[in-house]
């Protein structure tokens, strides 16, 4: 999976409103029913190969978060609600990774998080802060992965059958366009 961000749309239209950008922004969330989260949980839940299993015992192999704006991480709000644990709160992929277990979380910071800043003291995020308390939580307690994203690599995204493999063998390749904006 590929970002799962959320925003926080009360207080994103008032941000737009602030730079008197006039858009209907309602094509953010398909309806009020569920958070971004839950409905991207239900495009999984429909159609992941394995049906029968429960959703705590479907495994994301890879989950590429791209990189730490709310669109594509999630956007912590004042009624984000806590996770299972208490130990952090519920949005865009934190909820996804709270439903069903992350095998390994790629990002661009991991493990220093300090390029082109340092991301923890000089990117005052309540979002990354967040993050960083769920990838703690999973890594310690659900034995989640965490890599760097690898810039031109071929062959960090590596499918359960080429595990199988010999090395180099490549079933599938991941390409990707990186730039600093």
């Amino acid at each position: 999976m590929v970002d799962a961000g959320d925003i926080d749309l009360p207080r994103f239209l008032i941000k737009v409103r602030k730079k008197e950008e006039h858009q209907d922004l309602d094509i953010l969330h398909p309806s009020p029913g569920h958070s971004t989260a839950g409905w991207t949980l239900e495009y999984v839940h429909a159609f992941w190969p394995r049906p029968q299993e429960s959703m705590e015992d479907r495994i994301l192999d890879y989950f590429l978060n791209t990189h730490f704006h709310a669109d594509h991480l999630g956007d912590l709000g004042p009624d984000s609600p806590s996770s299972k644990s208490g130990n952090f709160k519920l949005t865009g992929l934190t909820e996804v990774g709270d439903q069903m277990r992350i095998e390994t979380l790629i990002d661009r910071g991991y493990p220093n998080y300090d390029f082109p800043i340092d991301l923890r003291n000089d990117w005052p995020s309540r979002s990354l802060h967040n993050y960083l308390l769920f990838t703690k939580e999973n890594m310690q307690s659900n034995g989640m992965k965490m890599e760097g994203f690898l810039v031109g690599s071929k062959s960090q995204f590596r499918s359960a059958i080429q595990l199988l493999l010999p090395l180099g063998t490549l079933l599938f390749k991941t390409s990707r366009v990186t730039w600093m904006s």
